[in-house]
């Protein structure tokens, strides 16, 4: 709760709302770290539309270019799947070794996400 309140991390529920079944959470947080590296990472239900996944990462990183003052967002992927890279790299995610994943937040980027 008190990375909450500092403004440190924010966790949110994943539901379809057609139906309300829950279908997994994503987290961002470091999000004021002082190398400016905000961080995502989301757990899902598995067999979910890609579709899904687009949207919820790129409504995290709105939220991270229009609260805080990232200059990158970070995603550390646990388990490599292709259709998870495919979805990210679709976003501007560039793949950094290890399992890491970074979007770079431009001025043109903020600008126009």
């Amino acid at each position: 709760m008190q990375k909450v309140m500092g403004e440190q991390e924010l966790t949110w529920g994943i539901t379809d709302s057609a139906t309300g079944d829950f279908l997994g959470i994503i987290k961002a947080f470091n999000l004021k770290a002082a190398d400016g590296t905000a961080q995502i990472s989301f757990i899902t239900k598995t067999h979910q539309p890609e579709t899904l996944l687009l949207q919820v990462v790129q409504r995290t990183v709105k939220f991270i270019i229009d609260h805080f003052e990232s200059d990158q967002v970070l995603i550390h992927l646990e388990e490599l799947d292709d259709n998870v890279i495919e979805v990210i790299e679709s976003l501007g995610f560039k793949s950094n070794a290890n399992a890491n994943w970074s979007f770079q937040l431009t001025a043109a980027i903020r600008a126009n996400f």
